[in-house]
């Protein structure tokens, strides 16, 4: 009896050690930092309206979009997690946003704005953005970087955001039905 004793004490002892051991890692120390830093230089765009066609000059849109292009409180969709959407192709997505003066206290006028803009897909896409009805870039998936909009931001200037997305063409990966996503956008300034 005593052995068996000997044994469970031992193995107690030897799975609260490896219990103890296995505790959570530790919270990212720069989180706070990096969460307070995202927060001045970001303005995430989440109003978008989407128009599941290919049309010639979308990047001219239509009277039901023209008033939304000087007002940037225009929502054209309540704001939604835009990367579980599956949009169909061919299709355009609209915005509209005003430079602001500051954001949380910080003054944004002078700096550099870009647009992050990323759209996943599991086939071959190409991407054309069009701001204030000009294409500022045409590039496909797998090539989506930051695009730069301005050197010198105007507070009160407003950017009307068209994106046209169509199949490439190209065979996609992963297999399944395909599927696009808006991953993400947001507009970055660089101070």
């Amino acid at each position: 009896m005593k052995y068996s004793r000997d044994h469970l004490v031992i193995l107690i002892v030897a799975f609260s050690t490896i219990a103890a051991s296995q505790t959570q890692p530790p919270a990212d120390p720069y989180k706070p930092v990096l969460d307070r830093l995202q927060a001045i230089t970001t303005i995430p765009l989440k109003h978008w309206k989407p128009v599941n066609a290919d049309m010639p000059h979308g990047e001219t849109p239509d009277d039901s979009m023209a008033g939304a292009t000087g007002d940037s409180t225009v929502s054209f969709s309540p704001p939604k997690d835009w990367s579980k959407e599956n949009l169909p192709l061919p299709t355009w997505l609209y915005t509209s946003v005003e430079i602001p003066a500051a954001i949380n206290g910080f003054p944004v006028a002078g700096s550099r704005v870009s647009l992050n803009l990323v759209v996943g897909s599991n086939t071959g896409i190409m991407i054309s953005v069009f701001v204030n009805h000009n294409m500022v870039s045409r590039d496909d998936g797998d090539s989506q970087v930051p695009i730069m909009l301005t050197q010198s931001a105007v507070p009160g200037h407003k950017l009307l955001i068209a994106v046209r997305i169509l199949s490439s063409g190209s065979v996609g990966c992963c297999g399944g039905p395909p599927e696009t996503h808006l991953t993400a956008a947001s507009l970055n300034f660089n101070y």
